[in-house]
C-alpha cells in the first residue's frame, strides 16, 4: 500500500498446506515508493530464505533405515521410481529385499526426519505414506 507520500506498507502472505503466516511492515524511509518496494521485496526474500533453510535442514547426520513397499505399474514406472530414488538428496543407500511385477520391497537409508524425507520425495516425484502396517511408495499422479 503506497497511499502515503514517503511511506510503505507491505504485507507477505505464506500460505500451505499445513500454515498460513503473514508478515506485514511498513518503510518510512524517505525514498522513492520504488525504491522501498524494492527494500521490502529484498527483505522478504530473506525472510523466505531463513524460514527454506529451516524446513530443509537436515537435523540429524545418523542413518535411519525404514522398509518400503514400492507399487508401480511395470518396468517402466519402476525404472522411474529408481531414477527419481537417485535423485533424493537425503537418501544415501537403497536395496531391494523382493521384487514383483507390480511391486517391489525396497530398505532405504537416509539421514533426516521422516518428514523430511516426505517432503524430498515429494519433491521428486514420488509419494510416501505410512500405513497400519507398512510404509509406501509410488509415482506422484500429476
Amino acid at each position: 500500500v503506497a497511499d502515503v507520500k514517503n511511506q510503505l506498507g507491505v504485507t507477505t502472505y505464506i500460505f500451505g498446506k499445513n500454515e498460513k503466516k503473514t508478515f506485514a511492515r511498513t518503510y518510512r524511509d524517505g525514498e522513492t515508493h520504488q525504491q522501498m518496494a524494492d527494500g521490502a521485496v529484498d527483505e522478504a526474500l530473506v525472510i523466505l530464505a531463513e524460514r527454506w533453510k529451516k524446513i530443509a535442514a537436515v537435523s540429524s547426520g545418523e542413518l535411519t533405515s525404514l522398509r518400503i513397499r514400492t507399487q508401480y505399474a511395470g518396468l517402466r514406472s519402476w525404472r522411474r521410481i529408481q531414477t527419481r530414488l537417485d535423485k533424493v538428496d537425503l537418501i544415501r543407500n537403497v536395496s531391494i529385499r523382493e521384487i514383483s511385477l507390480r511391486y517391489a520391497y525396497i530398505n532405504i537409508g537416509y539421514v533426516g526426519s521422516n518428514e523430511q524425507l516426505i517432503r524430498n520425495l515429494g519433491q521428486n516425484g514420488l509419494a510416501l505414506t505410512e500405513t497400519d502396517d507398512d510404509w509406501v511408495m509410488a509415482l506422484k499422479r500429476k
